[in-house]
């Protein structure tokens, strides 16, 4: 496959102030909108989140959803760490139907507050469109 084009896009820092305690609503954290998508093509999803835990083993569940902030979720990852963790998540996305996809990076926890995860600050969200 060839890359046609890759873009990215990071947390709002001045949103949010750190460490973002997460429960069990989802927290949206980024987008990035795909345009010029041709029928065949691959859209590869690459996501890093850094957290830790608050109390006991922090659970997080990382989510990419495709269109809205609301749509359909593509992927969905469940994270546990005994202290602090860098989790990234790689998903490729074969349904190409329309010339442009948003996809939207969020997450969530627990509503236990001893398994529940905190931000740290350092997101990253990288989309790229592969030809096939």
């Amino acid at each position: 496959m060839l890359i046609k084009y890759s873009l990215s896009s990071g947390i709002n820092l001045g949103q949010y102030v750190f460490p973002l305690h997460i429960g069990e609503q989802e927290i949206f954290l980024s987008f990035i909108q795909m345009p010029n998508l041709t029928a065949g093509d691959h859209v590869v999803i690459e996501a890093g989140v850094s957290w830790q835990k608050n109390w006991d083993i922090g659970q997080l569940q990382i989510i990419i959803r495709k269109d809205s902030p609301h749509g359909t979720i593509v992927y969905q990852a469940e994270e546990t760490c005994f202290s602090s963790t860098y989790s990234t998540l790689r998903y490729v996305d074969r349904e190409i139907v329309n010339p442009s996809h948003a996809y939207y990076l969020s997450v969530k926890s627990t509503d236990s507050p001893v398994n529940q995860a905190k931000l740290t600050g350092n997101v990253s969200f990288v989309v790229s469109a592969m030809m096939p």
